[in-house]
């Protein structure tokens, strides 16, 4: 198991037959689930779909919701860094630049789409070669306006959080995803959080003015100056930071590209599977993703290292539904070995009401008819005691 969240858990597994590692969160739900839940899966489900192919995004190659279960199998990202490691080690300016500028150029993508990425900790992120990528689609929210009056409590780390979003009643979700920016543009050209202690957050909040540190040049400082603003109606705006000098001039983002190429190797592998390779390429065209997408992508990847079919042996080109009870367990056509079992966690028994509840809840049901009748013979148009005791089912 890799992470845990209140609601699924997130475990690095090897397909047996292409012997590539993927990434699956599991969501487990005993029929019928919570209407919140499904509520919440559907639209990850959503956000996966449209979000997947943003180079910068953790790409799934898989959706499997069965009655009591939903998986989302995702790339697994090779040679991974957490965001975290930058801290005491400042990034190179150069290298600082690009991985601000797809920081950027991805939110607007995502505001685009009326999403916001809304928790901003360093886990949700890992860097890669020359490229991050965000794997957290649990934390991704609509746009919307904010309220904090009825909250007890924040889902993040204060470090990362716009201050409006800690101080405001209500906050814009647009503008504290650019607070955010800012924090990690100090963060990687500095190797420092810009706040420290959590203790201090709030009071330094309410005093904050940014000083440019030694070392940082005029330019980026400038845009830092601009974006960790504590007024965000006076924040600097999203296509105003991809203008601005420090990022001038911007080079293409990096996009996914999924070549579909009838080579003799994939066909091979197409073949090897009993798959129709132009109905698998229309969709992925189409965004669809299912078994024979995702095997299309592992297969990809076994090409790339060299492998081929014949080294796993005898060929799955027999009757599907044969191979299928043979080969795979559930869900149908995935076989992902060492698979840790989810846990479960028991709820805490319901006590049971005891006698003397029962009576005293008996009189005073007894003693509110009394009074009913009392009243509704006195006028009969009051009627306000029957529909309190039926509204609460008394």
């Amino acid at each position: 198991m890799l992470r845990h969240f209140a609601d699924s858990e997130v475990f690095l597994c090897r397909h047996v037959i292409t012997q590539e590692k993927v990434i699956i969160e599991k969501f487990t739900y005993e029929m019928p689930a919570p209407t919140l839940l499904m509520s919440y899966i559907s639209r990850q489900s959503m956000n996966r779909k449209i979000l997947s192919g943003i180079s910068t995004m953790h790409h799934t190659i898989n959706v499997i919701r069965k009655p009591g279960f939903t998986w989302f199998v995702a790339e697994y990202i090779k040679d991974e860094a957490p965001m975290m490691k930058i801290q005491g080690n400042p990034l190179p300016p150069p290298q600082a630049k690009y991985l601000f500028y797809l920081m950027t150029q991805t939110l607007l993508i995502l505001h685009n789409h009326y999403i916001s990425l809304n928790d901003w900790r360093p886990e949700n992120f890992v860097l890669c070669d020359t490229i991050f990528k965000f794997v957290n689609y649990s934390a991704l929210l609509p746009i919307s306006q904010v309220s904090n009056e009825d909250k007890v409590s924040f889902v993040g780390d204060p470090k990362w959080m716009a201050p409006e979003a800690l101080l405001s009643k209500t906050y814009n979700l647009i503008t504290a995803d650019i607070w955010c920016l800012g924090l990690y543009l100090h963060f990687m050209l500095t190797g420092e959080l810009l706040f420290q202690k959590s203790r201090k957050l709030y009071q330094d909040l309410h005093k904050f003015k940014y000083k440019i540190p030694e070392g940082i040049d005029p330019a980026p400082g400038d845009l830092i100056s601009k974006i960790l603003v504590l007024d965000p109606n006076k924040r600097i705006k999203i296509r105003d930071i991809l203008a601005h000098k420090f990022l001038s001039p911007s080079v293409p983002f990096p996009i996914i590209r999924i070549i579909l190429e009838r080579t003799p190797e994939m066909l091979e592998w197409m073949d090897f599977f009993d798959y129709d390779i132009q109905t698998v390429f229309d969709k992925i065209r189409s965004l669809t993703v299912d078994d024979s997408t995702m095997i299309f992508e592992l297969c990809s990847k076994c090409i790339e290292k060299g492998r081929r079919p014949s080294d796993f042996g005898k060929t799955l080109k027999i009757n599907r539904e044969e191979r299928d009870k043979r080969n795979f367990y559930l869900p149908d056509h995935l076989l992902f070995e060492n698979e840790p079992k989810a846990v479960k966690f028991d709820l805490p028994p319901i006590k049971k009401k005891s006698n003397n509840a029962r009576q005293k809840s008996a009189r005073l049901h007894k003693l509110l008819n009394v009074c009913t009748a009392e009243i509704t013979k006195r006028d009969p148009t009051i009627n306000h005691v029957d529909a309190f005791i039926e509204d609460t089912n008394f």
